[in-house]
C-alpha cells in the first residue's frame, strides 16, 4: 500500500487556521502513517468490534467521499473544512495533537483516514515549528503516539458504504468533540449493546426484565426492531407503546444500539456494602432476591439447590 496525498496540520484549543498543503511523503513517515492504519483495520475486524459508524449528515459524507476519491484539490478542500472543524469543537481541556489526512491505494481498493496524532512531548519550540512548518512529519515521529496508542481516528474505504466510516475515540466517553467535527455517529460493541438493551429493559419495564431475559434464548439476534418484535410474541406486557419506548431510548442513547446479540451471555452484578454477587443475568434474575426490611436497610437472598461454596482470594 501507498500513500498518495498527505496533509497535515497542528490542531489545538483557540489556535488560528493555517492554509494546509500537499506535503512529501518520506519512507519513515509513510511506514509510521500505514502502520497506523493497520491498526485500524485490526480494530474493525475484532469479533467483538463496534459497527461501522455513519455519517450524521450529507455535507460530511460529501466531504469524505471527496478526500477518498475527489481530485487533489477536493483532497485539500475537504482538509480545510475537517481541521476548521476539529478546532472549532476543541476547548480548554483538550490535548493539542497533529491532524494528518491521506489517501492510499493497494491495489483496486483505496482508503482515506483522518487522524489526531497526539504529541507526547508538547514544546512550545516544537509546536512553533510545527505550526509553522519549519519542522517535516518525518522530525517528529517518535515524539508522536505510536501505533496501537492511537487515539482518534476515521477511516473510509472502498469496501464500505458510501454512508459509513470506522471511528475510533478511545475516550469517547469522557469527551465527544473528534467524532462530532468529523460528523460520524458512532455505535456499540456487541458486548456494551446487549447491556444497554438490558438497562433499557430495567428502566422502562423494569416487571418484564425476568420474562425478557428467559425469552432471549427463543429469539435470533437482529436490529432492535427485530428482536423486540420478537420478543413481543413470548413476553406478556410488551405491548406497542413500551415496544415504541425501548427502541427510542436505544435510538437515542449516546452511542445508538444498532444490533442485539441475543446469544451473548450478560453477567448481573448487585454491590451492598462491601459485598458484591454476581453472575449470568438469567440465573441472577430467578435465583437472587432483593427486598427491603421492615425495620430499615435491604437484604439479598440466594437460593440454589446445591451448597454454597465458599473460598478466599
Amino acid at each position: 500500500m501507498n500513500i498518495d496525498l498527505m496533509t497535515y496540520s497542528l490542531v489545538s484549543h483557540g489556535r488560528d487556521h493555517q492554509d494546509v498543503m500537499l506535503q512529501e511523503i518520506e519512507g519513515k513517515v509513510m511506514n509510521f502513517l500505514l502502520e497506523h492504519i493497520e491498526h485500524i483495520q485490526k480494530l474493525a475486524e475484532r469479533p467483538d468490534s463496534a459497527p461501522p459508524g455513519k455519517f450524521s449528515d450529507r455535507e460530511s459524507q460529501e466531504i469524505f467521499q471527496a478526500l477518498h476519491a475527489g481530485t487533489s484539490d477536493d483532497f485539500l478542500v475537504s482538509t480545510e473544512i475537517l481541521t476548521k472543524r476539529l478546532i472549532g469543537r476543541m476547548n480548554g481541556t483538550t490535548k493539542p495533537g497533529l491532524l494528518v489526512s491521506l489517501r492510499a491505494q493497494s491495489g483496486a481498493e483505496r482508503l482515506a483516514a483522518v487522524l489526531k496524532l497526539e504529541i507526547l512531548e508538547p514544546t512550545g519550540a516544537t509546536l512553533q515549528k510545527l505550526g509553522t512548518g519549519e519542522l517535516r512529519l518525518s522530525a517528529v515521529t517518535d515524539m508522536l503516539e505510536k501505533p496501537g496508542d492511537l487515539q482518534k481516528g476515521v477511516l473510509v474505504t472502498s469496501s464500505l458504504a458510501a454512508d459509513e466510516a470506522i471511528c475510533i475515540d478511545k475516550l469517547y466517553r469522557v469527551s465527544r468533540y473528534f467524532p462530532e467535527a468529523m460528523g460520524i455517529r458512532m455505535y456499540l460493541r456487541p458486548k456494551d449493546a446487549a447491556l444497554t438493551f438490558y438497562e433499557a429493559v430495567q428502566h422502562c419495564g423494569p416487571h418484564i426484565l425476568e420474562p425478557v431475559i428467559v425469552a432471549l434464548s427463543k429469539i435470533a439476534p437482529g436490529t432492535p426492531q427485530q428482536v423486540i418484535s420478537q420478543l413481543a410474541g413470548h413476553v406478556s406486557g410488551l405491548e406497542a407503546h413500551l415496544q415504541a419506548e425501548l427502541l427510542d431510548r436505544l435510538e437515542q442513547a449516546p452511542r445508538p444500539v444498532t444490533y442485539i446479540d441475543t446469544t451473548r451471555p450478560i453477567t448481573r452484578i448487585i454491590e451492598a456494602d462491601d459485598i458484591t454477587v454476581k453472575g449470568l443475568a438469567g440465573a441472577m434474575q430467578q435465583g437472587v432476591e432483593i427486598s427491603e426490611k421492615p425495620g430499615g436497610g435491604w437484604q439479598i437472598i440466594i437460593n440454589c439447590t446445591d451448597r454454597p461454596r465458599v473460598s478466599h482470594r
